[in-house]
């Protein structure tokens, strides 16, 4: 039997590059051709301004005011439905990943972790729908915690959200950085490189069926 600290009661997924291949620069590119703008000028406008990182934080904390800000720095009136026709455009779902995630959701309880905005939060149906299958409503933006991914204190937050301890709560992501912030935070942690590793790792800790 595992010890205190080595169990894993709550596993937390990362959405792009875990769950689903995510084409960030051809994002850029479609929304560009929307607008009829150049997309070194809609990257700037929108990630290079710092008003993507502060949606991602919960500024604005709504969807409509996200899309609003959106509109104004895009150049272009895009609709709700235009922004996640695009979103979901970018997408890929990982198969393997998207079973091995289903597995852990059967014996433990599990979510998804995603640094986006409120908008993104309001298009879940449309543009990921596979997660939804697995993860129901525990599918959650880093706005809803006022707070992103490496922060130490988003991964802490998510864990009080679900009443489980750090120390018994995996967290799963692509990006060495959002790796390190779980670690801070005393998750244990998995970076992401292939479905056999994430295999390994969830073998390990019992969380797959037997």
């Amino acid at each position: 039997m595992a010890t205190i600290m080595e169990r894993v009661d709550f596993v937390v997924f990362d959405q792009d590059g875990v769950l689903y291949d995510f084409d960030e620069p051809g994002r850029v590119e479609a929304y560009a051709r929307l607008a009829d703008r150049p997309s070194a000028e809609v990257e700037a406008a929108i990630w290079g301004s710092g008003f993507d990182e502060g949606a991602d934080a919960g500024d604005p904390d709504t969807a409509e005011g996200h899309l609003a800000g959106f509109a104004e720095r895009l150049g272009y009136p895009i609709t709700m439905e235009e922004f996640f026709r695009i979103r979901r455009s970018m997408m890929r779902p990982r198969p393997q990943v998207l079973a091995l995630a289903n597995q852990v959701a059967e014996n433990v309880d599990a979510a998804v972790l995603t640094n986006n905005g409120f908008l993104y939060k309001a298009g879940l149906e449309t543009c990921a729908p596979e997660a939804i299958e697995i993860f129901g409503d525990n599918i959650h933006v880093s706005a809803e915690f006022f707070c992103k991914k490496p922060d130490p204190q988003v991964f802490r937050r998510i864990c009080e959200h679900y009443g489980y301890p750090t120390h018994a709560t995996l967290f799963i992501d692509d990006k060495l950085a959002n790796v390190h912030g779980a670690q801070e935070a005393g998750l244990k942690s998995h970076l992401y490189e292939d479905p056999q590793s994430l295999k390994a790792i969830l073998t390990r800790y019992k969380l797959l069926n037997t």
